[in-house]
């Protein structure tokens, strides 16, 4: 794979979340409708569109947002955590015959 040259950017930091959402939409365009074998040549000419140091930085911006513990917003779209029983109401218990 030939490399462009590294960006003024410096390497460390990390891109924006909408540089990263781009690269991710983008990605997803070329290679959504191709069968598997075709898939892995399709990703391999869209990364080779980028240099090198565009794709450390996209790199690290992923990387963040996946370490990153889940906000107030996801934990209130998660479902409610149950208590051990499967629902419903208990059954009655019917003595016990002797």
């Amino acid at each position: 794979m030939e490399r462009g040259k590294v960006p003024d950017r410096p390497p460390n930091e990390a891109a924006a979340a909408e540089d990263a959402r781009r690269f991710l939409r983008g990605l997803g365009e070329h290679a959504a409708d191709l069968r598997p074998e075709e898939q892995a040549a399709a990703v391999k000419r869209y990364v080779d569109q980028f240099p090198l140091g565009e794709l450390q930085t996209i790199a690290r911006r992923i990387i963040m947002d996946l370490m990153r513990p889940p906000g107030p917003e996801a934990a209130a779209a998660a479902p409610p955590k149950r208590d051990g029983r499967r629902g419903g109401t208990p059954r009655k218990r019917e003595p016990r015959r002797r």
